[in-house]
């Protein structure tokens, strides 16, 4: 018996460009940063790097989260969404 990775072929309508970035329309849509208070994999520093280097819209932050918040807390995370996506779209 092998084992196989299915792969999917798309046809070549679906791979063309439709959308490219400029300097027109860069940052012209709203950015939210989503921090998990426990998360160990970045530093406080670079997270804070990150928010001065590209500023978004607003940080929100799942204080008792770890880096997985879908699994340590994901109703803080489902109502952290569902704010986003009341207040930006």
């Amino acid at each position: 018996m092998t084992v196989g990775r299915r792969t999917i072929t798309w046809p070549r309508s679906c791979t063309k460009t439709v959308w490219q970035s400029d300097e027109e329309r860069y940052g012209s849509v709203d950015r939210v940063l989503v921090l998990c208070g426990e998360d160990k994999t970045m530093q406080v520093e670079f997270r804070r790097r990150m928010i001065d280097q590209n500023p978004p819209q607003a940080v929100k932050l799942i204080g008792e989260a770890d880096h997985m918040a879908m699994l340590s807390r994901p109703h803080e995370r489902c109502q952290c969404f569902e704010d986003i996506a009341k207040n930006y779209c």
